[in-house]
């Protein structure tokens, strides 16, 4: 049977095209071996990642070189502190700045850089290591990672959001170095401190290697020192993608709706702290009542504004009145913005609840903020995130109460503090049971990961039904 001629050129051109094809997938795919199908989702490779930046803190704060004394530490000891530090919220069971040795610090910091910028950073590299392999799914988990930007310039915004951090810190850095100056440190030892805790305090991990507690006692009232922690604090909590977008509008008009949340929630979560902290502990000796008014501002505005994240603290919170633990506990549940350096519930959230109890309260069916509608999912969204953290660090507090011998406020300041990576604690921990801090440990790793890997899910499984059911009412109150 004859051939069509009239086929010959089509088929040459189909597989021209097939063939141009294959080149490129072998281009963009070298003749590698696949990951295995539990590590296609990026919630296991980012548990990865941050697991084994862990195991290698954890191993290298094992060495003897690593403490101070030239003795090697327990395990559970070093576990705890590379997980803080990697986890960036500052918690502790020893003294940094006395324990560990000038190599045990430069782990310690090695671990808040990373583990910093690794919700950043490390999908930026795992996932994409090639932009061309980059799954929609990737690309929504760093979009929901950096608080914002396009599917498709979302690498691109990684890798700006890196670069701004970088220099943050740097100009963090010669700020400091000119506060330690000042405070009569020598040059070695204000600019090994400068670097430190520019790094510490942008990532807010509240590490400090000063000596002595609370950290910021002895700096308290200098303006080139506790101002510029308290500041770096403060901007690493908002988001590095938050002031990029900032930059780039310059008008209130003209910003998205997510960014004006932000902006508006930090301002008021902070002024509510200021003047909440200022109230209940301004007759307490040990904290505000001995300070003249001056002093007692200034204290209650840096635990206000950055160190409710951060962790770093003027005075003692175990000196404070419980009614001010209560509410402490509160502000860092709460925490800093969506694709921050923080955890807790993600101000958003919580400004996306308040606007909707508000709305609700004034009769409307729909929240609407700043002359934008929030979407009824959004919501939903929030309201679980929020239910979660409330049942976890309700519960952990819970059983932490029924096995360890400690007040149960003072528990649950401490379980709240690990999950909002914030750093603050009343000194319980220390004295817990090895169980009570893996426990710790434990609420640090989830509240680095859940309300992150939560939002993401709940995005992932929102679909179009194609019916309703018919409504029906529920007595409320």
């Amino acid at each position: 049977m004859g051939v069509d001629n009239r086929q010959r050129p089509r088929e040459r051109l189909v597989r021209r095209s097939v063939g141009t094809q294959s080149r490129r997938l072998a281009i963009s795919r070298p003749n590698a071996p696949r990951l295995p199908r539990f590590l296609s989702t990026p919630y296991v490779r980012i548990s990865l990642f941050f697991g084994l930046l862990i195991a290698l803190g954890t191993t290298l704060l094992l060495m003897p070189w690593a403490t101070a004394d030239g003795t090697t530490t327990d395990f559970i000891t070093a576990l705890f502190t590379a997980t803080s530090a990697s986890f960036v919220t500052g918690l502790i069971l020893v003294e940094t700045g006395e324990y560990w040795s000038i190599y045990g610090h430069l782990i310690i910091l090695f671990l808040i850089e990373v583990g910093g910028l690794g919700y950043v950073a490390g999908l930026a590299i795992i996932i994409f290591g090639r932009e061309r392999r980059a799954s929609l799914s990737d690309r929504q988990s760093l979009r929901a990672t950096l608080g914002g930007g396009s599917l498709g310039s979302v690498s691109q915004e990684a890798k700006e959001v890196i670069r701004i951090s970088i220099v943050l810190q740097l100009i963090g850095f010669v700020v400091l170095i000119v506060g330690f100056l000042v405070a009569g440190h020598g040059p070695g030892e204000a600019g090994w401190f400068a670097l430190f805790h520019s790094v510490s305090a942008f990532h807010n991990a509240g590490f400090d290697i000063t000596g002595g507690a609370p950290s910021l006692f002895e700096y308290r009232y200098s303006i080139l020192v506790a101002g510029p922690i308290t500041m770096l604090s403060f901007i690493g909590a908002t988001g590095a993608a938050i002031l990029i977008v900032i930059y780039r509008q310059k008008r209130w008009l003209t910003l998205p709706l997510d960014v004006k949340v932000v902006i508006a929630g930090m301002v008021g979560v902070a002024a509510a702290g200021f003047i909440g902290i200022l109230v209940t502990e301004w007759s307490n000796p040990a904290t505000l009542g001995s300070q003249p008014i001056p002093n007692r501002i200034w204290d209650s505005l840096v635990m206000a504004v950055g160190n409710r994240t951060s962790g770093f603290s003027t005075f003692g919170v175990d000196q404070t009145y419980e009614h001010t633990l209560f509410l402490l506990i509160w502000l860092m549940l709460i925490g800093g913005a969506a694709g921050s350096m923080t955890g807790g519930i993600k101000i958003n959230s919580f400004m996306v609840m308040f606007t909707s109890v508000l709305t609700s309260i004034r009769g409307l069916t729909h929240a609407s903020i700043f002359g934008r509608e929030i979407a009824d999912v959004q919501v939903r969204r929030a309201i679980t995130i929020a239910s979660f953290a409330f049942v976890w660090v309700n519960s952990v507090a819970l059983l932490l109460d029924i096995v360890e011998e400690a007040h149960f406020v003072e528990i649950l300041f401490d379980v709240v503090s690990a999950f909002g990576l914030v750093g603050l604690s009343t000194g319980t921990i220390p004295g817990m049971s090895d169980f009570g801090k893996s426990v710790i440990i434990l609420s640090m790793f989830v509240g680095r990961f859940a309300p992150f890997f939560l939002a993401l899910e709940l995005a992932h499984r929102e679909r179009f039904t194609r019916f309703r059911y018919p409504e029906g009412e529920v007595r409320i109150g």
